[in-house]
């Protein structure tokens, strides 16, 4: 029996749950989180949803000090200020052979610099749950662009938060090129740094551009006022293509086709539909189609370290 830990069952946390409750598994899932009312909230969806014969037991906990029960996989969705913490908690209390982590990974550069060693130490892998690589359309566009380079991709939208987002896409760009490396820019001018729905989080409106060292640019708009949808837009040599996630439609212009504009539907999952698939697959090949850790990483540190610049915060600020 599969043994499951869930730390922080905030807004994505409860929706990792909702996922692991659809598992094809016998599992024991353990629920940490210290606000009685996200408990609260997953006790009720599992009390209220079709009861899974696989879902032998829940436990719902308040905090890391009564997890004692060795652990397949932990999922860590807590703010990125105790993603560490927890990490390096739950390897001190027990053995955890898997972690799914969500982004962004960290806030302190001592945190980037010292996770891998402690993964190590305890013979862990993990995963940063990057999603758009679970898509089955990006993992088309992957080898439609298998054979060309990628000259842009730009994002553009109202009110989506740079800060907290852009990794998604710089993960994405690295997904299709296999290149880590980059710079990125802030557009000061343009750019401003306010209060997001979290407290005590800020987020970026403005304008990124990021450059990948293989020569793809990266260009990310998110407009203060509005409501404009996220566009996503993709320029080869080869083809043109133009994704609406929300509205699950993609427009694709092909060299081949003379350039003639096709219009298709693309699902866009949410995380209650993959989360129990990405289980299923570490458990049973001991990989996942995720960002590995280290390479994460990789693509985490320059983007932190100039957002931290940008927003007036010291990066290695305890």
């Amino acid at each position: 029996m599969l043994n499951i830990a869930i730390i922080g069952v905030g807004q994505v946390g409860y929706r990792h749950f909702e996922s692991v409750l659809s598992i094809t598994n016998d599992v024991s899932i353990t629920v940490v989180d210290p606000h009685k009312d996200s408990l609260d909230r997953t006790k009720d969806i599992f009390e209220t949803r079709k009861p899974n014969a696989r879902i032998k037991s829940v436990r719902y906990l308040r905090n890391l000090q009564q997890v004692n029960d060795r652990i397949d996989v932990a999922i860590v969705s807590t703010s990125a200020d105790h993603r560490y913490s927890v990490i390096n908690e739950l390897l001190d209390r027990t053995e955890v052979n898997y972690f799914i982590l969500e982004k962004i990974l960290f806030q302190r550069t001592v945190d980037y610099e010292s996770v891998l060693d402690l993964l190590n130490r305890h013979n862990s892998k993990a995963w940063v749950n990057c999603t758009r690589r679970l898509y089955n359309v990006y993992i088309q566009l992957k080898e439609l662009f298998r054979n060309t380079t990628i000259h842009e991709m730009q994002v553009k939208g109202s009110d989506w938060g740079l800060a907290s987002s852009t990794i998604h896409f710089i993960d994405l760009i690295s997904y299709f090129t296999k290149c880590t490396e980059y710079s990125l820019i802030v557009d000061q001018e343009h750019s401003l740094w306010r209060d997001s729905k979290r407290p005590g989080i800020k987020e970026l409106m403005g304008h990124i551009s990021v450059r990948f060292n293989n020569g793809t640019y990266l260009n990310l708009s998110s407009y203060k006022d509005g409501t404009i949808p996220i566009i996503i837009e993709l320029v080869s040599d080869d083809a043109i293509v133009l994704i609406d996630e929300r509205h699950e439609i993609i427009h694709i212009s092909l060299k081949a086709d003379n350039w003639e504009w096709k219009i298709r539907e693309c699902r866009i999952p949410l995380q209650k539909d993959l989360t129990a698939k990405v289980i299923e697959d570490i458990v049973d090949t001991g990989d996942c189609l995720l960002t590995p850790i280290k390479e994460s990483i990789e693509l985490h540190l320059p983007m932190m370290k100039v957002l931290s610049q940008q927003s007036n915060k010291d990066l290695d600020q305890s």
